[in-house]
């Protein structure tokens, strides 16, 4: 985000700070702790058939975010893989609004799950074998950073705020957005390959406690306005 202002000449370099590895607020990583009973009541709700695998997607139900894309991509693969599920937590948005075809599916099909507004989705993450943001654009991909907090293994788009919450094939898979034929292959690979998945999940979960924690973007920010109290008493000092 911080290039794309430079480049697009919206902000000089010199007056952004990004704050440690990005986010604007981190993540309190104890939220994110198995709560096995909150879990188990949402399987028995949403997912009681434990037979099936599960794509996650939390967010808003949007064009912008992809979704006419990941719906695509699942029906198709629902067509070759019977033991399928798409989890869908959040709700449709009126004013970027996916398509017709794409609301009737996820209504109509029973393998996929919209939950409707969550204000709390953290134990969500615990229902899913794959996470997935097939986004178009973001600020910063901070449920990326969520499902990774949860120990799932993640598959994002390669645009701007989206691909930075990643290392790509380190901590998690990037695909180009609107590519429905990646996407698929990126979905099979985390659900069939146990290995690489049980990889990309530990080293992000690793990576968030590292650099994501809350506790370190408010250091961050600490520092950054304890540099600028100092700026001023000097620019003051002078000026006197």
């Amino acid at each position: 985000m911080k290039e794309v202002l430079v480049e697009e000449r919206l902000a000089s370099r010199e007056k952004i700070r990004v704050l440690g590895s990005g986010s604007y607020n981190g993540l309190d990583l104890a939220e994110f702790q198995l709560d096995a009973a909150e879990v188990a009541r949402l399987k028995k709700q949403y997912l009681p058939d434990n037979q099936r695998k599960v794509i996650g997607y939390v967010g808003r139900l949007t064009k912008d975010k992809g979704i006419d894309d990941l719906v695509a991509a699942f029906t198709e693969l629902a067509t070759e893989h019977t033991n399928l599920k798409l989890l869908l937590v959040g709700d449709f948005e009126a004013g970027d609004m996916v398509t017709p075809l794409t609301q009737k599916r996820i209504e109509e099909n029973p393998h996929i799950v919209k939950t409707g507004f969550v204000p709390k989705t953290a134990s969500y993450y615990r229902l899913m074998d794959v996470f997935i943001l097939p986004t178009y654009r973001e600020g910063f991909g901070n449920v990326i950073l969520e499902a990774a907090a949860a120990n799932v293994p993640v598959i994002t788009t390669n645009v701007t705020g989206a691909k930075d919450a990643i290392i790509p094939n380190e901590t998690g898979l990037l695909v180009e957005a609107g590519h429905i034929a990646a996407m698929k292959k990126a979905l099979m690979t985390l659900l069939e390959d146990n290995e690489l998945a049980e990889k990309l999940s530990g080293n992000g979960r690793m990576r968030v406690g590292r650099e994501f924690r809350s506790e370190i973007i408010w250091q961050q920010l600490d520092k950054v306005y304890r540099e600028t109290e100092v700026d001023k008493r000097n620019v003051y000092e002078m000026e006197k």
